[in-house]
């Protein structure tokens, strides 16, 4: 609003036309003059008086919104989020927010006129006195990081900044602080420092090699136990590419490898190469490798870890030679010796019941061991093929009732019938059908039931079953009423590392290894195998085979 300039004043102007008017002789003054002149002087006062009004409005308003955006500056400084604190030059605080308040967790009326030193930590006391010291000469403004004190006396970890300005009304001048609170940060970086740590730790006393390569194959990274695993410092290697020191049969391979890392932007595993050592020998390792991603989803780096297996090479490859021995061996076992004993087998089976009584003993226990001998060299075999998956497997679906009796006509036939053992079925179906590998089934069965033969008692009794189960699985079980298995022995019956073969009623000797083969052959057809015994009361096997593929 335009205010109106007054030269000399209106007020002046008016008292000096009434002072020349009172000055005036009465003679010479007319009336009618005299109250013209008087109408003409209050006129102008009314005037004055309303332009008077009009200013004081205009001052009264601007007080009013004087005073708003002062209100407004305050709320703004109390409310902030951030800490202000005003301190005069000797460190008293003359001022502050509710944010500094909280920050050092007193009442604003206790703060106030207290001086902030108390609540500094001591480590930061005297660098609070540098930085302010140079705020106030340098009239600049100053930072950096202190630490308060809570009122709990927890350290705050704040980073703040300093300006100095003059209080004009009274001459002084004042320092205005700002506090950010930064104790997360900190802790986090502290957080982040001790994982770091712990990281390096591990990576430098692990027996694994971690490292990186740039997308280009050069090391950026290798973690100190290279020495010891390849001989090589790190910083030998740092900077070159990792071509120079793989086997040359192996660099296309693990080019391809980081190419994959690289472009699949996914983790890999399992590369087997040959590396040189620093003296010259090749050693074996295999890696792991993990693609290092920028914020765009770009791969940046390629991060390994890499472990020497030049000793489980070594031990796979005198492993291979030990099999090929051991396939010899009974290559040699299957056609040198298993033919003659067969034809010996057969001899004695044809002589031993044309020899007198009083001369038939020596030649059936020759009888009986040479079949025994037999039945070893078949089961040695099968376990061979078995674990060195030579043996056949040919799963299908077939109905395996027609076997089941044919295995109980031979063994009734065989010895059953010697040791009037009575065999009895509980199927209760017409058919069986099984999706298995028939031979495995009927070495099972077989030499289940021949167990349950042997070890049973003359007149006892041996049943053999099965009844379906849930998950398209049949249960099939033997069980008779012989010796029975002690607990400790039948923790270690499928153990092939615990020979356990016992003499059966009748003195019949076992080659142990026959309910080895059977837990691998249930177990090829996706079944399992389990007993139940009591020593003197019997034994049930029980054994699940599929009903439909799997």
């Amino acid at each position: 609003m335009t205010q109106r300039v007054l030269k000399r004043s209106k007020i002046e102007d008016l008292q000096e036309k009434a002072e020349k008017f009172s000055g005036k002789k009465s003679l010479e003054t007319d009336f009618e003059v005299w109250k013209d002149y008087i109408s003409k002087l209050l006129e102008e006062l009314s005037i004055h008086h309303v332009e008077l009004e009009m200013q004081n409005d205009e001052l009264h308003l601007a007080q009013e919104k004087l005073a708003v955006e002062k209100q407004k500056y305050q709320d703004l400084y109390d409310f902030a989020p951030i800490a202000y604190i005003t301190l005069d030059e000797v460190g008293i605080i003359t001022q502050l927010n509710y944010a500094a308040a909280r920050l050092l967790g007193k009442p604003r009326e206790f703060l106030q006129s207290n001086s902030i030193f108390p609540f500094l930590a001591e480590d930061s006391k005297s660098k609070f006195r540098l930085i302010a010291k140079n705020a106030f000469e340098n009239g600049e403004m100053q930072g950096g990081e202190l630490i308060f004190l809570s009122h709990n006396n927890e350290r705050i970890y704040t980073k703040v900044q300093l300006m100095v300005y003059l209080e004009k009304n009274i001459f002084q001048e004042f320092c205005w602080i700002t506090i950010t609170d930064i104790t997360l940060q900190k802790q986090a970086e502290q957080a982040l420092r001790i994982s770091e740590e712990k990281f390096r730790s591990y990576v430098e006393s692990a027996n694994d090699i971690v490292y990186s390569l740039d997308t280009d194959g050069i090391f950026s990274y290798l973690s100190p136990n290279i020495t010891d695993s390849l001989g090589y410092s790190p910083e030998e290697l740092m900077g070159n590419s990792f071509v120079p020191i793989i086997h040359p049969e192996d660099v296309e391979k693990c080019i391809n490898f980081v190419k994959l890392v690289v472009e699949s932007k996914k983790k890999q595993s399992g590369i087997e190469y040959r590396v040189r050592h620093k003296n010259g020998n090749w050693r074996w390792h295999t890696s792991n490798a993990s693609p290092l991603l920028d914020k765009d989803g770009n791969c940046i780096a390629y991060l390994g870890i890499s472990r020497d297996i030049t000793e489980q090479k070594n031990t796979e490859q005198e492993l291979r030679e030990l099999n090929a021995t051991k396939d010899k061996f009974f290559s040699i076992i299957s056609h040198d010796l298993k033919g003659p004993i067969s034809s010996i087998v057969g001899m004695l089976e044809i002589f031993k019941d044309t020899f007198p009584d009083e001369k038939k003993q020596p030649i059936t226990f020759t009888y009986q061991s040479a079949k025994q001998t037999l039945l070893l060299l078949e089961n040695l075999l099968l376990w061979s093929r078995s674990q060195t998956n030579r043996a056949k497997f040919n799963p299908e679906m077939t109905d395996i009732k027609w076997m089941l009796n044919d295995i109980i006509l031979f063994e009734k036939y065989v010895a059953a019938d010697k040791k009037q053992i009575t065999i009895q079925t509980d199927f209760h179906m017409e058919t069986i059908f099984v999706y298995a590998d028939v031979e495995m089934v009927k070495i099972v069965i077989r030499n289940l039931l021949s167990n349950a033969v042997k070890f049973t008692h003359t007149g006892g009794e041996i049943t053999i079953g099965c009844k379906p189960m849930e998950n398209d699985k049949l249960l099939f079980y033997i069980s008779d009423t012989g010796v029975g298995i002690s607990p400790e022995n039948q923790e270690n019956l499928f153990k092939i590392d615990k020979s356990i073969s016992s003499r059966g009623t009748k003195d019949e000797k076992g080659t142990g290894l026959g309910l080895i083969l059977c837990k691998e052959f249930v177990e090829k057809n996706k079944g399992t195998i389990f007993l139940e015994s009591e020593k003197n009361r019997g034994t049930i096997f029980y054994f699940t085979l599929c009903t439909k593929p799997f």
